[in-house]
């Protein structure tokens, strides 16, 4: 792959820098969560083969299932025109990301010392390759065509980052499963200068989040509460006028936008009280009218497909 291309697909993937703190005092707080809706959806207890890679070979979303039940924490695929018909899988992410006939399940064992992988998987959901993380996971996606992924891991025990946290996001070559680096050592300049300062950190894989028609990226603004808090509000940059149009969503959302079509940003939210592992995918208007609603009741880490899928490495890098 050349330089350009990385460049390129770094540069839509990434890059949201400091917010790392703020996840951990957000996600805990009751004003980041909402109540539970009344009329849940959940996903059938059982999906055959064959009926999941019809789903995933037509448009379809993939996500997380966060209700409380037998299907908790595995992956659920449903169809774009009918979302509230969908089937749950085998497959348990911690977080997930799939296209173009290839995802990303990035993934926990909680044992006596917990583990963290990333599983990646074909459109049979059968493993193509395993990887150990370093650290908590965080943010995957997977690139239109399926050829590339990414993913964000919350990190500990870097020297410059004290008592704290740091990241890694690595870049993955999804036919292989190989490696290709690690943000941190590709080489970053500004106005000109290299930025080689030890703590400089690179976090939160498309956080921006392209729109389908190319035109915008969705992404989070950081606020600061009267009390000093720090806060996450979702926002629109036009990429022909630089002009951002800052959603009708006012409560903090530490999460990566999603686009459901050109008119709409996905996000997801924890329910109810702090202590409720379930959460919610929303949606909103992208040019900041309208009001927030539940997409997807008892859901997390949307990938929305559009199109019909295509065989893994069939076309070109995006």
């Amino acid at each position: 792959m050349s330089r350009w291309r990385i460049i390129g697909f770094v540069v839509l993937c990434v890059v949201c820098v400091g917010g790392a703190a703020a996840y951990l005092m957000t996600s805990n707080d009751p004003a980041t969560s909402r109540a539970a809706p009344s009329d849940d959806a959940s996903p059938s207890s059982t999906a055959s083969a064959e009926q999941i890679r019809a789903l995933l070979a037509a448009p379809h979303v993939v996500y997380r299932d966060t209700d409380l039940g037998s299907g908790f924490g595995h992956v659920a695929v449903a169809p774009l025109d009918h979302l509230d018909a969908p089937v749950v899988t085998d497959l348990a992410c911690e977080r997930v990301d799939y296209s173009g006939g290839r995802g990303i399940c990035l993934t926990a064992d909680r044992g006596a010392v917990t583990t963290y992988g990333a599983t990646i998987f074909d459109q049979d959901l059968g493993t193509v390759a395993t990887l150990d993380l370093p650290g908590l996971p965080s943010r995957t996606r997977v690139s239109a065509d399926g050829r590339h992924g990414a993913m964000t891991t919350f990190v500990y025990g870097d020297s410059y980052a004290a008592s704290t946290f740091s990241t890694r996001t690595q870049l993955l070559d999804l036919s292989t499963g190989e490696a290709l680096g690690d943000l941190e050592q590709f080489t970053a300049t500004k106005d000109g200068k290299v930025i080689d300062a030890v703590d400089r950190n690179y976090w939160g894989v498309k956080c921006p989040s392209l729109s389908p028609d190319g035109t915008r990226i969705a992404f989070k603004q950081r606020h600061t509460g009267t009390l000093g808090q720090i806060q996450w509000r979702l926002a629109v940059l036009d990429l022909a006028t630089l002009e951002v149009h800052e959603l009708a969503e006012t409560t903090s959302v530490d999460d990566q936008a999603e686009w459901l079509d050109d008119q709409t940003v996905l996000y997801g939210l924890p329910r109810g009280d702090a202590s409720s592992p379930t959460t919610d995918v929303w949606k909103v208007p992208a040019d900041g009218s309208g009001a927030p609603e539940i997409l997807l009741p008892g859901a997390w880490s949307p990938g929305v497909n559009r199109a019909a899928a295509a065989s893994a490495g069939s076309s070109g890098a995006t």
